[in-house]
């Protein structure tokens, strides 16, 4: 790796840094590799561009890092067949900018439908080796539509700014001293098919929102509802509400209303990871010094068959 690769990293790397996700990264491959790819890797969005892309590859850099940028669609690793897919996804009226970025390995055809049933003009985006970017301002309001037609792997994904946001997201409990009680995130993760008070917040909605949590593979593993129960600074609107855990990672995507009343959706930038299995301990036990002590702990699989050491 050449001294211009390692300098343009830490350059990008200390622009991103400062971004809501902090855990933006960037990530260069060896030489030994056909294409020497970059990743991008942005709160589990990741992004793979030839070492060709460069030039242009700073556009993504500068939109993770804005205070404002926001996930609204992530489709990572899907399956292309040669059929031609549709995703899709809605721009409200709070989304000062967005940005849809198209990362197949061998893709033929990415058309961007308006919700007035337009095609965008392909000038509006850019190509790149392996993918297709695409930046609007000001977007058209409603549900818009990406065709995408290839073979192989590919990651579809539409970012913004806007200050509506996803906060906040945890699986919480009670707690606090009498006088004082509150909910409080849990520690560690949550256990697969335990049923936990779960707390979001966001930013400039209305008090009535729907949550999704889904799989990498898109399934839907669980939908519900959930209650307003705090509004602060007239902008972080608190929602709770009581869910079972899925047995596999998943993703968790939130939909409502914007304050203007137009629907909006948007995707909380971090998966959740449970535990497949909780550790039931024995009463507390004595260590006599000297001697040897038999602890018993029972270890109980809640997450899939499969599940093991």
């Amino acid at each position: 790796m050449n001294i211009f690769k390692v300098a343009f990293a830490l350059c990008f790397a200390f622009m991103c840094q400062q971004s809501l996700f902090a855990d933006t990264v960037i990530k260069l491959r060896g030489d030994n590799l056909r294409y020497d790819p970059i990743f991008f890797d942005a709160s589990d969005y990741t992004f793979m561009f030839g070492k060709n892309d460069l030039g242009e590859s700073y556009k993504i850099s500068g939109a993770l890092s804005d205070a404002h940028f926001v996930p609204i669609l992530n489709v990572k690793g899907d399956l292309l067949d040669g059929a031609a897919k549709i995703y899709e996804f809605k721009a409200d009226s709070m989304s000062n900018k967005i940005m849809v970025i198209v990362n197949a390995a061998n893709y033929a055809e990415v058309s961007l439908i308006r919700p007035d049933g337009s095609l965008v003009n392909s000038s509006q985006c850019f190509k790149l080796s392996s993918a297709v970017l695409c930046e609007f301002e000001k977007p058209q309001i409603g549900k818009w539509r990406i065709k995408l037609k290839g073979e192989g792997l590919c990651v579809v994904y539409v970012g913004g700014i806007s200050p509506l946001s996803f906060i906040d997201f945890g699986f919480v409990e009670l707690g606090g001293r009498a006088g004082h009680t509150g909910f409080f995130k849990i520690k560690g993760a949550p256990i697969a098919g335990k049923t936990y008070a779960v707390q979001a917040v966001l930013s400039n909605v209305m008090p009535d929102i729907r949550v999704e949590f889904y799989s990498k593979e898109r399934k839907i593993l669980s939908s519900f509802n959930m209650e307003n129960v705090d509004n602060r600074l007239d902008r972080m609107v608190f929602f709770r509400s009581n869910v079972m855990v899925p047995s596999e990672e998943f993703f968790v995507h939130a939909f409502g209303k914007d304050k203007n009343g137009v629907e909006f959706e948007r995707i909380y930038p971090h998966r959740v990871f449970p535990s497949a299995f909780s550790i039931v301990a024995d009463a507390r036990l004595d260590l006599p010094l000297g001697s040897d002590t038999v602890y018993t702990l029972k270890v109980i699989n809640r997450g899939k068959e499969e599940s093991g050491f």
